[in-house]
């Protein structure tokens, strides 16, 4: 009774240490895969012209434009700058926080940004933004310039419906149209812009590179404050990394 006793301890024994190096590497597995806390993107790139959201061509170009941003979890930190390369001078320099929230193919973002214009001035800016992306990706967002001794508020309305295409190598593209709507922006009120575009993109691991071009139709003409709304061909390259 007593060696049989020992026999089934002796092979439960052995049994249990077979499975330590297998808990072992599985929690390795675990370590390795566990997702990093603070996931973001580094881009730089050229474009033709600056053309706002709301449509405003700005400056007479070519821009340099660079972003970079950090994700922890659901909040997003970001900068945002934009260089005139004609004018040799640094349009605007923007601060951001976003939180965001996604429930199978539908995304809610809401966020509020610090526009800096280093020539003088700034503006405060809080927006709400809805996805939806099921073979077509649509989107609408909602901004609101606070008032402020510089101006007396306003909105601005965009929207945008785009199809992928993926390729082979790492290529794919989409084609869209967006559009917007301001009301009081900078003493502006109308529907502002069609824009039709394409973007090519190429992806490798963590670094990509987008080319992209557009043709704005624009309605308003004769602004109070801001350049003009006009009809506009533009494209950029851009180059971003992430980690």
């Amino acid at each position: 009774m007593k060696k049989s006793l020992l026999k089934i301890l002796g092979i439960g024994g052995i049994a249990l240490l077979s499975l330590l190096p297998a808990k072992k590497a599985e929690a390795q597995t675990k370590e390795q895969t566990k997702e990093p806390l603070v996931k973001g993107t580094i881009s730089s790139g050229i474009f033709s012209h600056y053309v706002a959201p709301m449509g405003y061509v700005l400056g007479k170009g070519p821009h340099q434009q660079n972003y970079v941003g950090a994700n922890i979890k659901d909040f997003k930190l970001f900068g945002w700058s934009d260089y005139d390369i004609g004018e040799k001078s640094m349009n605007e320099i923007d601060l951001g926080i976003e939180y965001s929230k996604k429930i199978k193919n539908t995304s809610a973002k809401v966020g509020a940004t610090y526009w800096n214009y280093p020539s003088g001035g700034d503006d405060k800016i809080i927006y709400i933004n809805l996805e939806h992306d099921n073979k077509i990706t649509k989107s609408i967002s909602l901004a609101h310039l606070v008032k402020d001794k510089g101006n007396e508020g306003g909105f601005y309305l965009t929207s945008k419906i785009s199809k992928k295409f993926n390729h082979k190598n790492g290529f794919s593209s989409d084609l869209g149209i967006s559009s917007a709507y301001v009301f009081n922006f900078y003493g502006d009120t109308g529907f502002s812009h069609i824009t039709p575009g394409t973007n090519i993109n190429w992806n490798s691991g963590n670094v990509n590179l987008t080319g992209s071009l557009n043709y704005q139709f624009g309605f308003i003409k004769e602004p109070e404050r801001l350049p003009p709304i006009k009809n506009q061909l533009y494209g950029s390259l851009n180059f971003s990394v992430d980690f």
